[in-house]
C-alpha cells in the first residue's frame, strides 16, 4: 500500500469514528453550545454600560438641579449614544425601592433647597443611593455627584473672587446667576475609535470553541492509548508508510471535527447576533488556535500511561486551563493575578484573538497578529513532542 492511501485510510477512519461517537459528538458540539449559552445569560451585562440605568429624585426644582438633570446627566455620551439612562422618582423611597430590586443601579437625591443653599455660599448635600449592583452604574453615577459638586465648589470660589477680588463687584443676584452658569474651561473630546461593542455572545461562543478544540486533542492522544491497549496499533504501521503519516491523519481528522464544531458554535450565536469580526481572519484564527489546543491537550495525554489515566489527567487540565485562561470569566470581572497567570496559557492567548477580532474596526489581521504568533509558538513547543511520543508509541507497538 502506498504512503498516500494509507493517510487517507487512516484519516476516512478517524472521521467516521468521530462523526459516530457520542461522546465526540457531545464534547464538540452539544457541550460548547450549552455551556456558551449559559454563561451568556449569566454574563448578559458584559458590554451594557451603555444601559446603565440610574434614577433622579428632584425635590429642589431651582435652576440647580436643572443644570444637573438638563445638562450633565445628557452630557454623558460616548461615541454620541447616551452613556446612562435616567428614570425620575417622586419620593426618595421610591428610588431605594427601585435601587434595592435591581431596577436602577443607582439613584441621586437632589434635595430640597439645593439652589438656594448653593446660591447663598452654604454648604449642600446630595444623596447617592446605591446597591448590590456590579454594572459600571455605581461608579458613573458616584462620578457625576463628585464631578458636579467639584464644579459647584469651582463656581462658588469664581463668585468670591469676583465678589472680593481687586476690582470686583458688589453681590447680586446678576453675579451669583453668571457664576453659576460658568463651566469648566477644559473640555474632553471623546474620540470614538469605531470599535465595537463586544457581547457576551461574542465572547463565550468562541471561548466554549476553545476548550472543545482541546478536547479534540484529547480524545485523539487518547485513542492511541486505546488502541495500544487493545492491540490494533500495530496494524496501523504494517504498511511501508512512515508514522508519521499516521499521525498526521489521525490529529488532521480530529482537527476537522473540531473545526466542525467551532462552524456550528460560531453558526449558531451569529444567527442570534453575535458578532465575531472578519470571516477571514476568524477562519484562520480558528485554525491555529485548534492546532494549538490540540497540540497541548494531546501531550497532557500522552503523558499518562493508561487510558483512564490520560481521561482523568485531560479533564482535569482543560478545566484549569480554561479557568486560568478565562474561558469562564471575563479578564475584566477576575482578579489581576489570573489576568496575569492567563498570558501562560494558550487558553489566554486564543482568548484575547477573539476579543479582539470581534471588536477591531480596522486591520483585524494586524489586531490578532501577536496572538497568532503566540499560539503558532504553543502549537511548536507542545505538538513536537507530542509527535514524538507518539511515533514512539505506534514503533513501540509494531516491536
Amino acid at each position: 500500500m502506498s504512503r498516500a492511501p494509507v493517510f487517507r485510510a487512516v484519516f476516512r477512519k478517524e472521521l467516521r469514528h468521530g462523526w459516530r461517537d457520542r461522546s465526540v459528538l457531545i464534547l464538540v458540539f452539544l457541550v460548547p453550545l450549552l455551556l456558551a449559552g449559559i454563561t451568556t445569560l449569566a454574563f448578559s451585562r458584559i458590554g451594557s454600560a451603555g444601559a446603565t440605568t440610574l434614577g433622579t429624585v428632584d425635590n429642589d426644582h431651582g435652576r440647580v438641579a436643572g443644570i444637573f438633570l438638563e445638562d450633565v446627566v445628557p452630557g454623558l455620551r460616548v461615541g454620541g449614544k447616551p452613556l446612562v439612562k435616567t428614570v425620575s422618582f417622586a419620593t426618595e423611597a421610591e428610588a431605594k425601592a427601585a435601587t434595592k430590586n435591581g431596577r436602577i443601579a443607582a439613584a441621586i437625591i437632589l434635595p430640597a433647597g439645593l439652589t438656594a443653599k448653593v446660591n447663598s455660599g452654604n454648604d449642600a448635600r446630595l444623596t447617592l443611593i446605591t446597591g448590590a449592583d456590579s454594572s459600571l452604574g455605581t461608579p458613573v453615577a458616584q462620578a457625576m455627584v463628585h464631578g458636579f459638586s467639584a464644579q459647584i465648589a469651582a463656581n462658588r470660589l469664581s463668585f468670591e473672587v469676583a465678589s472680593t477680588g481687586p476690582g470686583g463687584q458688589p453681590p447680586s443676584e446678576r453675579l451669583r446667576t453668571a457664576a453659576a452658569d460658568l463651566r469648566s474651561p477644559v473640555t474632553v473630546d471623546n474620540d470614538f475609535t469605531g470599535a465595537r461593542t463586544l457581547s457576551p455572545a461574542s465572547y463565550f461562543a468562541p471561548s466554549m470553541v476553545i476548550l472543545a478544540l482541546f478536547f479534540c486533542g484529547q480524545i485523539a492522544a487518547r485513542g492511541l492509548l486505546g488502541e495500544r491497549k487493545r492491540r490494533t496499533l500495530a496494524r496501523m504501521v504494517l504498511s511501508s508508510a512512515p508514522a508519521w503519516r499516521v499521525l498526521m491523519a489521525r490529529y488532521t481528522a480530529s482537527l476537522v471535527v473540531g473545526l466542525a464544531g467551532a462552524a456550528v458554535v460560531l453558526g449558531v450565536f451569529g444567527l442570534f447576533g453575535a458578532s465575531f469580526g472578519s470571516t477571514p481572519v476568524l477562519v484562520l484564527l480558528v485554525l491555529v488556535t485548534g492546532a494549538a489546543m490540540i497540540s497541548v491537550s494531546s501531550l497532557v495525554v500522552l503523558i499518562a500511561t493508561t487510558e483512564e489515566q490520560a481521561g482523568n489527567l485531560g479533564t482535569v487540565m482543560a478545566f484549569v486551563l480554561a479557568i486560568l485562561g478565562g474561558n469562564f470569566v471575563p479578564p475584566s470581572q477576575s482578579s489581576q493575578i489570573l489576568r496575569q497567570l492567563a498570558l501562560f496559557t494558550p487558553n489566554g492567548w486564543a482568548v484575547r484573538a477573539f476579543t479582539d477580532l470581534s471588536v477591531a474596526a480596522k486591520d483585524p489581521l494586524t489586531v490578532v497578529a501577536p496572538s497568532l504568533l503566540v499560539l503558532i509558538g504553543f502549537t511548536v513547543v507542545a505538538g513536537v513532542p507530542s509527535v514524538l511520543l507518539s511515533r514512539r508509541m505506534l514503533r513501540s507497538s509494531h516491536a
